[in-house]
């Protein structure tokens, strides 16, 4: 899919101005699981098979800690919590593994791909910005023929610190040459929320569960609090 390039990049401050006097929005930063992918009762599935597997109990609340931070950083804080007793690399093999299977079963997010279709069509740039690894997001892209509708993907592999970090992020206007106040980012976790808005992103909040922490909705360039992207659409298009 071709991408309308504009004067300085991507998407410049010099393109376009609302009305009222703020800068529109050229680029859109998705978050993958649980964002553009209805993945969230995948991944938690992995999770728990992936613990009783090894005689362990999860939990709704030990699932919400772990699902945001890169997948090495999860399986470390279940690695300690637990007491397992494989290596981290045996861990991320085994639970990698989990996940490929699963995500065989996990679609769009409804709403999803009309989001996408639209942006484009209005000549926004277009980035996913997530914590799982690039070659698995970019497998999961090409299966649901989306590959093309990204100028850029930011797996949690690609950066040194990934989220709540703001790396990610910063990372992905880097390669859309994109300065933060033209995106905007949509994301389902206080993790990656704290991420987007650490690099002074404007950011909507996708509160699937209704269960994202006050405190995390209060920070400064969260836009608004949405239950799914049909919502998100509705404001951005």
């Amino acid at each position: 899919m071709a991408l309308a390039r504009f004067p300085g990049g991507l998407c410049h401050p010099s393109v376009l101005r609302l009305s009222h006097g703020l800068p529109a929005f050229r680029a859109l930063l998705l978050d993958f699981d649980g964002t553009l992918v209805d993945s969230l009762g995948v991944l938690k599935g992995v999770y728990t098979q992936f613990l009783k597997q090894r005689g362990k109990t999860p939990t709704d609340q030990e699932f919400d800690r772990i699902n945001g931070p890169p997948l090495t950083v999860g399986l470390a804080m279940l690695r300690e919590a637990h007491g397992l007793p494989e290596s981290n690399d045996e861990l991320l093999a085994r639970y990698l593994a989990l996940v490929a299977a699963a995500y065989e079963h996990a679609p769009p997010a409804p709403g999803a791909v009309d989001l996408i279709k639209g942006v484009r069509a209005r000549g926004w740039a277009t980035a996913i910005v997530t914590s799982n690894t690039l070659s698995e997001t970019q497998r999961w892209l090409k299966r649901w023929a989306l590959d093309a509708a990204f100028d850029a993907v930011i797996g949690g592999d690609c950066v040194q610190r990934g989220k709540p970090n703001p790396d990610p992020y910063l990372a992905a206007l880097e390669r859309l040459e994109c300065e933060a106040d033209l995106a905007v980012a949509v994301e389902d976790t206080a993790t990656g929320i704290r991420a987007a808005t650490g690099a002074f992103i404007d950011t909507w909040a996708l509160d699937l569960q209704h269960r994202l922490p006050r405190d995390v909705l209060d920070l400064p360039h969260v836009l608004g609090v949405a239950d799914n992207l049909r919502q998100v659409a509705a404001k951005l298009l």
